[in-house]
């Protein structure tokens, strides 16, 4: 048996039609052999028993179910190209592929709509990393074997970056400079990132030196946000005085600027030289003008002078970003 290609046609058959079954030895129409148009199931009665390495089929619209018996070997292609392919010697079928790999191998979505069981469940790409505190998780049931959802609530108080080496040490110079030294972790929130209420507790100490009636200004920022600022304030002498600056701050509000608010508070100590006394300011800012937590944050530290004298200089030696809600 083959498909019609240069035989004369029955009587009422055109190659317009979906199937032409040729019998060579039925020469009941034509001596060189009988044709026949066919339904899908038809056509598969009539190949019962011949051996066929591959049967493609194409834009068949049958209105009883089609019934395949049996095939030892080849393919079945329904669809010239990525369509459904049934891989009989391997026992595997393919949807959108002519080279299944597996038993049921699906180039594209799928939706199930019911159950789906399976004893092994792999993912090949890597997923996307979830920023959010509260993560829901895929978890099985040890009973039912149902895969649910189980949210479970991240850690509230953990560390974001801590400094490992020593700032820049700024001095020389009237221009605002980071003090912040390179480390391990992050200083850096992506857009949206943030949640009201997250809170944050940052604290740095380095060693600073000055010289009488110098201003000095540090400012906690983003980029050119400014959250919270100390000073000016104007220094005595001040010979490798160590110092402390404790910081925090809280989402109050999300948004683009002028919706959006942070909160910060902090303190900035330092001995002076003459008694050893401690000296320093603070500061409570609330910014609900230019803070945005709708595009990328990067906390920064800065230091400024108003004097270019040798005297005056601060660097960093320790700098703890912790999330404390």
């Amino acid at each position: 048996m083959a498909f019609l290609t240069s035989r004369t046609l029955a009587t009422g058959i055109t190659l317009s039609d979906l199937f032409h079954i040729v019998k060579p030895y039925d020469i009941s129409q034509n001596p060189a052999g009988s044709s026949y148009k066919a339904n899908v199931q038809q056509l598969f009665d009539s190949i019962s028993g011949y051996c066929i390495s591959d049967l493609y089929v194409t834009n068949i619209h049958s209105c009883s179910p089609l019934n395949i018996n049996s095939l030892d070997e080849g393919n079945v292609y329904f669809g010239s190209t990525s369509g459904v392919t049934i891989d009989v010697i391997n026992k595997r079928i393919g949807i959108n592929t002519n080279t299944p790999l597996v038993e049921l191998h699906v180039s594209g979505d799928t939706i199930v709509s019911d159950g789906l069981t399976a004893d092994t469940l792999n993912i090949s790409s890597t997923p996307n990393t979830d920023t959010q505190l509260g993560t829901e998780y895929l978890t099985r049931d040890s009973i039912t074997g149902e895969v649910k959802i189980k949210q479970i609530a991240g850690p509230t108080v953990y560390g974001l970056f801590a400094q490992t080496g020593n700032s820049t040490t700024v001095s020389g110079t009237t221009s605002e400079l980071s003090i912040i030294g390179s480390g391990v972790g992050s200083l850096s929130v992506p857009a949206n990132g943030f949640s009201v209420g997250d809170s944050f507790a940052v604290r740095i100490s380095g060693d600073i030196g000055a010289n009488n009636g110098t201003n000095l200004t540090l400012r906690v920022k983003s980029g050119s946000v400014v959250f919270g600022e100390v000073g000016p304030i104007s220094m005595p002498n001040v010979t490798s005085s160590h110092f402390s600056f404790e910081i925090t701050f809280t989402i109050r509000a999300l948004g683009t600027a002028g919706n959006a608010q942070i909160l910060s508070s902090g303190y900035f100590t330092f001995t002076q030289n003459a008694g050893g006394s401690f000296e320093g300011d603070n500061f409570s800012t609330l910014n609900n003008t230019t803070f945005d937590t709708t595009v990328p944050n990067t906390l920064d530290v800065t230091a400024q002078f108003n004097s270019t004298n040798s005297a005056n200089f601060i660097f960093t030696e320790l700098l703890v970003l912790n999330k404390i809600f």
